[in-house]
């Protein structure tokens, strides 16, 4: 995006749970980034997790409702309990 012309980038994590390690880690990446990668007039700035707001949980809760219809059945999917090997 920097080197399309974007002056200003905004990174808006989002997760239901947004990950903490990640939380915690995405500043110093992002300024990192900023610092050795971006042009020199590039500002970045990062958002605050959205996903504990209500009107954000909401929209998931309608969503997950609205197309309930079009979840996939697990019944032929071999059970499982953990990675493979």
């Amino acid at each position: 995006m920097a080197a399309a012309g974007a002056r200003h980038l905004h990174v808006q994590p989002v997760g239901l749970p947004f990950s903490d390690s990640i939380a915690a880690w995405l500043p110093g990446a992002l300024a990192h980034w900023r610092q050795t990668r971006a042009p020199s007039n590039v500002t970045v700035t990062l958002g605050e997790d959205q996903c504990a707001e209500e009107a954000t949980l909401a929209t998931v809760r309608r969503q997950a409702v609205d197309s309930a219809h079009t979840a996939k059945s697990v019944k032929t999917v071999p059970p499982s309990l953990g990675k493979p090997g």
